[in-house]
């Protein structure tokens, strides 16, 4: 189906936009911003280049990103979308072209992704020098 056509049916039927698919071949990412955005959330955003709409509910963002993540990853103020379903509501962010974004760029600006982080960095050790395995973490659940 055309994208101006599942627009028109998306909004004739009051949904909050089009699903697309992201298979993980894509080599693209949907940088998907919680909101209400908060101002310092706001300045990071404008460092971060690339097509960005406003998301179903009208108070996050979805910035669309170049590139490939080995699977959708939280942190705290975000997600980072490479694979599944992700709605498409075509309510772009003003000022904004319609070009996407780059994925190092984006985790640059958000102080994510490839930065050290103090666990990822000890490995299996974990905070306080504990070895255990995903295994044993389930079975203490």
């Amino acid at each position: 189906m055309p994208w101006q056509e599942a627009l028109e049916l998306a909004r004739g039927h009051r949904a909050g936009g089009v699903g697309v698919s992201l298979p993980p071949s894509a080599g693209l990412v949907a940088l998907d911003l919680d909101g209400p955005l908060t101002p310092k959330m706001r300045e990071k955003l404008e460092q971060i280049d690339g097509y960005a709409e406003y998301s179903p509910s009208g108070h996050g963002v979805h910035v669309w990103l170049r590139g490939t993540l080995p699977r959708s990853r939280r942190e705290h103020h975000a997600e980072w979308l490479a694979g599944g379903f992700v709605t498409v509501t075509g309510r772009s962010l003003r000022g904004r072209g319609r070009q996407l974004g780059d994925l190092e760029q984006a985790e640059a600006a958000l102080g994510t992704g490839n930065v050290p982080h103090p666990a990822r960095a000890m490995g299996m050790q974990g905070l306080h020098g504990l070895r255990v395995t995903d295994q044993e973490v389930i079975q203490r659940l």
